[in-house]
């Protein structure tokens, strides 16, 4: 739904699947204000909605203590940081696996010579 060009007229043929018993729906995506409103008419008790990002949390604190972990063993030269990478990680995945590996592999591109806080700090922050 994330990339959907046309999300209203996606949320109406939406409406009109779950009008059928036959059918039953998953619907993926991350927080929106026009899919927030209209999944309410969708889905009408509250627990069908569930925010992954308010559920997963620990899960990807784990994954990012570990893939540092793993990084710190191929990159020696950052090792000296692994707390700063992990609590930058850790402060913004928003529920999402793939946002917080994406900033670990950044780091694995870094230059020895780039391993130095200002510029590890620079890779974290460029990303969204």
């Amino acid at each position: 739904m994330d990339e959907c060009d046309n999300r209203r007229r996606l949320i109406e043929l939406l409406e009109r699947l779950c009008e059928s018993d036959r059918i039953r729906l998953l619907v993926l995506a991350r927080k929106d204000f026009v899919i927030e409103e209209h999944s309410r008419n969708i889905f009408p008790c509250e627990e069908m909605i569930l925010d992954i990002a308010l559920k997963n949390g620990d899960d990807i604190k784990f994954f990012i203590q570990d893939q540092v972990r793993k990084l710190m063993e191929k990159e020696p030269a950052l090792a000296w940081m692994r707390d700063v990478i992990v609590n930058r990680i850790n402060r913004d995945p928003r529920g999402m696996f793939q946002w917080a590996k994406l900033m670990i592999d950044a780091l694995q591109y870094l230059d020895s010579d780039e391993s130095d806080e200002e510029n590890v700090l620079r890779a974290l922050e460029g990303f969204p």
